[in-house]
């Protein structure tokens, strides 16, 4: 009677813990979970939406034909240079994995090229805070007050796409 009932037991607990997962996962991912990384919206990613909001809310802003033109170039500039620093990031990590899928690892190389790859990580970084600061050099202090307001309404960045996004009034 005794071993029925620990059987038992066993097998509740069991099942528990095989039914909770499932159960935790079948309404699938939370709104927007996928969008963002383990640390919410990267940097990257908030600098290409200020100067996205900038050309949008161009009218908002007080932008002259020329402020607007300069940022329009910064982020093109800008966008390829990320594009290529990706590209030679990319490429250091998959020299690095083909070396460590050799018989014999040798750690100095791996060593260089993991410093070689978070060399380029800082130069992308220290590039977008270039652009975040050419973004500032074009605006005067009241368009960056007003597109700092902006960016609290929102609380979103406009789709590339979108010139003309529904604004709230």
């Amino acid at each position: 009677m005794n071993k029925k009932r620990i059987g038992l037991f066993f097998l509740l607990v069991f099942s528990l813990v095989i039914y909770s997962p499932l159960m935790a996962y079948a309404q699938g991912c939370p709104k927007g979970c996928q969008k963002k990384g383990p640390r919410g919206v990267g940097f990257e990613k908030k600098i290409f939406c200020k100067l996205r909001l900038a050309i949008v809310q161009q009218d908002e802003l007080g932008l002259s034909e020329d402020q607007v033109a300069k940022i329009q170039e910064i982020e093109t500039s800008a966008r390829k240079d990320i594009i290529k620093r990706e590209a030679e990031i990319d490429l250091v990590t998959v020299d690095i994995k083909s070396k460590l899928h050799k018989d014999k690892i040798d750690k100095e190389s791996i060593g260089k090229l993991i410093d070689q790859k978070y060399d380029l990580k800082k130069e992308k970084a220290k590039a977008l805070i270039g652009v975040c600061a050419e973004l500032n050099d074009i605006l005067s202090g009241e368009q960056k007050k007003k597109l700092r307001g902006i960016i609290c309404q929102k609380k979103q960045c406009p789709k590339r796409n979108n010139p003309t996004p529904d604004v709230k009034q």
